[in-house]
């Protein structure tokens, strides 16, 4: 089995989770700060800092997701994470139910009325395509 690619590019998978993670944070936190302030206000003075505080806490979040992401991808912490389940390389054995098994095709009628079924090679040696044209 290969080494995971999280594991052999841990700077890639820092900065792809930063990236996910600011854009998430893009949209939801400038509706959140919002929301926030404006509650904030109606309850009780905002103090002057509270949109800072506010923004500079989702910098943290990303910051803390990066660093975290950046721990997992450590080929020990990798291992251990195997342990539990969570390692970057999914198990050998999928998870899935295998496939329900194919129903029974329909019997072939030709338009002589003679049925044919599609799973008996005895039947399909009579059949004969001209006799299906008008």
């Amino acid at each position: 089995m290969s080494t995971p690619t999280q594991v052999r590019f841990p700077l890639r998978a820092m900065l792809r989770t930063a990236l996910a993670v600011i854009l998430a944070l893009g949209i939801v936190v400038p509706l959140a700060v919002e929301i926030i302030l404006d509650e904030w206000a109606k309850a009780a003075p905002v103090p002057e800092g509270a949109r800072a505080w506010l923004l500079g806490s989702s910098a943290a979040i990303v910051a803390v997701s990066s660093a975290l992401t950046r721990v997992m991808a450590i080929p020990t912490v990798n291992a251990w994470l195997g342990r539990v389940g969570m390692s970057a390389t999914p198990s050998t054995t999928p998870a899935v139910d295998p496939p329900a098994p194919l129903p029974p095709a329909d019997p072939i009628v030709s338009s002589e009325g003679v049925t044919y079924s599609s799973d008996t090679k005895a039947d399909a040696a009579h059949y004969d395509p001209k006799h299906d044209r008008d």
